[in-house]
C-alpha cells in the first residue's frame, strides 16, 4: 500500500483499516458494539500521533451470525436512520388508519 513507507506524504487516497469478527464481544442484551475512535498518524519516524475520542455503537438486534439481516451484524448510523425512519412511518401509518 504505501511501499514501506517511501510513499507516505505522496499517496494522496485515505485508507480505512478494519476486519470483520465472527464471534465477537457482545453486550450483556446480546447485541455486537464498536467504538469510533479517531487516529492520526501523522509521521513514524519520529512517531508522531493524534487520538481523539469518538463514540460507542451498538447494533439494533441481538447477534446471530447465521442471520442475513444487517441490524444484527452493523451497528451502522446510516442503517439505525433508515430504520428508526421506518418505525416512525408505519407508527403514524397505523395512528391515522385507525
Amino acid at each position: 500500500m504505501y511501499k514501506k513507507g517511501s510513499l507516505c506524504g505522496i499517496e494522496e487516497k485515505n485508507y480505512i483499516a478494519q476486519k470483520y469478527i465472527s464471534n465477537p464481544l457482545l453486550l450483556d442484551w446480546g447485541n455486537k458494539f464498536d467504538f469510533r475512535i479517531y487516529l492520526l498518524i501523522a509521521s513514524v519516524n519520529p512517531l508522531i500521533a493524534y487520538y481523539h475520542d469518538g463514540f460507542a455503537k451498538a447494533t439494533l438486534d441481538k447477534f446471530d451470525k447465521f442471520s442475513k439481516d444487517k441490524t444484527t451484524h452493523l451497528s451502522n448510523t446510516n442503517i439505525a436512520s433508515e430504520y428508526f425512519e421506518l418505525a416512525n412511518i408505519t407508527a403514524k401509518f397505523n395512528m391515522t388508519s385507525e
